[in-house]
């Protein structure tokens, strides 16, 4: 037994061995490259390699370009993404996995010269030039070398003198156009963003001839020569030095018409900076006036005229024009139009205009129509001291007037009081205000024929304001003091409906006030019966037309200006109703105004004393029926504000007010059946 035992443990000690043999750890298998793209590229350009046993850890995997080594940025088996290094020359790529390593064998890998970056343009100067005009481009990534820079001028191609990396300079090339600039270096281009403008010598004019050689101012001429300009405006033509206008261009013809001035002399053409004088004289002839038509054929005194004809002075004083003989003011002139207002005293009959001695008549009359304004001839003003921001009340057919400054820039007051008889042209003084102080901008009604004065100011007493109250009476000529009003006011609006008085804003030492004061002269007592916040008004007019009371324009301290704006005070039940925007575009303080009918005729005003020329013309009639506004016929005296306002009969009334000075010192009738 023991003899067979030893050679079943050797053959069993031999399998095992062999066994042991059998199960032990591989060789690693060796990587392989089957390719890489790209096949060339700059230093830090990204190749892609693919091929087998890769180690799929980035460390684990050497790459190198011809010898220099490579960081490898991702790994797997097959792939591996690696960058060209500083410092690569073409060659093989090899891929080193632990102790073997694996060369590229399906080529080299070109390793490219870096591309320059590509040139840009920031500016160039100066932007315009003739050919041969050296320009100086700024930039990026230009060549340092001249020649390697390739410039052109919208297309054209010009010579680079200095260069350097952000400047180079060049001449404006012959055949160059207005164009873009572009440089061109190493196969890249850059464009500017705006043009070159290429300047282009204008050639010197020459005049050949003129034709015809003479004629009047406007007369039109035919220059021929060369090297004109063919747009209007770049040919200066004068004559004896008096500029005229082109009508037309070609390079060798102009057209022009013999301006206002020109006198007898050369005629020259001025192209760019080149001049050209005809060798003859241009022989500028006297013109003769004419007179074609006129437009409106009709009118009132105070219409505007416009008369067309040929040969007028363009200096308005120049021509002087006659309405059948009475002389009429030139507001507008030119050779051919004249505009004219029909003076004061014109009848019917034809036009006249003289210029430097010559003579033109119409050959058909002008109408002259009823005027809707007459200034009243037959009352003396001189003896009174006048009349601005104070009363007038119509009773009985007669106008009571009076209170106010007599002077506005020097702040005058008067106390007179007057009465004028409309029919009979009387003007009789009455007895004077008894307030003291004197007062102007003061409350002011009339109710059953007795006259009430209230408030007001006076600015010779350092601004002061009053509340006291007085009531006139005609018959018995004489003033009664009354009860004064719960607050000192002046320059409010006020008036009267079915017998109770109103005042309504205005102003004090305070500020301006918005209280509704309403007075009743059954117990001669005021009362403030209501506020009106949006209502901080003063300066304006108010009209009563059924009822109600129309409060127009005047002062808004709120905004400091004169707002084109009306108020409706419907004492039925104290209502306001505001409308903001009326006939008359232009707000104003202080205009004038009247009832006649169912319609309101206001206008005139300013605004404010320190203004000398504030006053205004303008007129308008408002019906409230309709709620509609027409303007009319201008007033026909000189501008003011402060007038009074007065109606007797159908005819309205406007005297006195000022514009920053003395008052004026006339009276106007407005009848409205003339003003259609």
């Amino acid at each position: 037994m023991k003899k067979l035992q030893y050679p079943l443990l050797i053959l069993f000690g031999i399998i095992l061995i062999t066994c042991g043999k059998d199960d032990g750890p591989e060789s690693p298998k060796p990587a392989t490259i089957a390719s890489f793209s790209p096949t060339e590229g700059e230093v830090g350009a990204q190749v892609t390699i693919t091929g087998t046993n890769f180690g799929a850890t980035a460390s684990d995997n050497v790459i190198k370009f011809n010898g220099t080594t490579a960081a490898v940025s991702s790994a797997t088996a097959t792939t591996l993404v690696t960058t060209v290094p500083q410092g690569a020359t073409t060659g093989k790529i090899s891929v080193a996995v632990g102790t073997q390593t694996a060369v590229s064998s399906s080529g080299n890998f070109t390793v490219a010269e870096p591309q320059p970056e590509s040139p840009t343009i920031a500016s160039f100067s100066p932007t315009e030039g003739e050919v041969g005009a050296q320009v100086t481009i700024t930039g990026t990534n230009f060549s340092a070398t001249a020649a390697d820079n390739t410039v052109k001028f919208n297309g054209t191609s010009a010579t680079v003198s200095t260069a350097s990396t952000t400047s180079l300079k060049v001449a404006v090339p012959e055949g160059a156009t207005t164009g873009k600039i572009s440089v061109a270096v190493g196969g890249k281009t850059a464009t500017s963003g705006t043009d070159f403008t290429v300047i282009v010598p204008e050639p010197e004019p020459t005049i050949a001839s003129f034709s015809p050689a003479e004629g009047e101012v406007g007369t039109q001429v035919t220059i021929t020569g060369t090297n004109f300009n063919t747009t209007l405006s770049e040919n200066t033509v004068q004559f004896n030095g008096t500029d005229a206008t082109v009508s037309t261009a070609t390079a060798t013809s102009l057209t022009v018409t013999v301006p206002e001035g020109a006198t007898t002399g050369k005629i020259s053409v001025t192209v760019g900076e080149n001049t050209a004088t005809s060798t003859d004289d241009f022989t500028v002839l006297e013109p003769m006036v004419s007179i074609t038509s006129f437009s409106p054929t009709e009118g009132e005194v105070g219409t505007e005229v416009t008369i067309t004809g040929e040969n007028f002075s363009a200096t308005a004083s120049e021509n002087m024009v006659h309405f059948n003989g009475v002389a009429a003011t030139v507001s507008n002139a030119t050779a051919t139009s004249l505009t004219v207002t029909v003076p004061e005293g014109a009848t019917t009959g034809a036009i006249r205009i003289t210029v430097n001695g010559q003579q033109a008549t119409s050959g058909q009359n002008f109408t002259v129509t009823l005027s809707p304004w007459r200034q009243l001839e037959n009352i003396d003003v001189s003896q009174m001291e006048g009349s601005i921001n104070g009363v007038a009340h119509t009773i009985d057919d007669i106008i009571y007037f009076g209170l106010g400054f007599r002077n506005a820039s020097s702040i005058l007051f008067t106390d007179e009081f007057w009465a004028y008889n409309v029919v009979s042209g009387n003007l009789q003084k009455k007895k004077s205000y008894p307030g003291t102080p004197l007062t102007a901008d003061a409350i002011s009604f009339a109710i059953d024929g007795i006259i009430y004065v209230a408030g007001g100011h006076n600015t010779n007493e350092n601004g002061s304001y009053f509340g006291s109250c007085y009531k006139y009476d005609p018959v018995t000529n004489n003033w009664t003091a009354l009860a004064n009003l719960p607050r000192v006011v002046s320059s409010s609006f006020s008036f009267s409906i079915n017998g109770m008085g109103y005042s309504l804003g205005g102003r004090n030492l305070n500020g301006s006030l918005d209280e509704l004061m309403q007075f009743d002269p059954q117990t001669e007592q005021w009362s403030i019966i209501g506020n009106y916040p949006e209502f901080r008004k003063r300066v304006g007019l108010s009209l009563v037309i059924d009822g109600k009371a129309y409060l127009f324009m005047g002062h808004d301290p709120s905004g400091d200006d004169y707002p084109a704006e009306m108020f409706i005070f419907d004492p039925a039940d104290n209502s306001l109703t505001h409308k903001p925007n009326i006939g008359p575009t232009i707000g104003k303080s202080r205009p004038t105004g009247f009832v006649i009918g169912d319609k309101a005729y206001l206008g005139l005003g300013g605004e404010g004393y320190s203004v000398p020329n504030a006053g205004a013309l303008d007129w308008w009639e408002y019906t409230p029926a309709t709620d509609t506004w027409v303007q009319k016929t201008n007033f026909l005296g000189t501008k003011r504000y402060g007038a009074f306002g007065a109606t007797v009969n159908g005819k309205g009334y406007v005297g006195f007010g000022t514009v920053a000075g003395p008052s004026k010192k006339d009276i106007w009738e407005y009848t409205p059946e003339n003003d259609q």
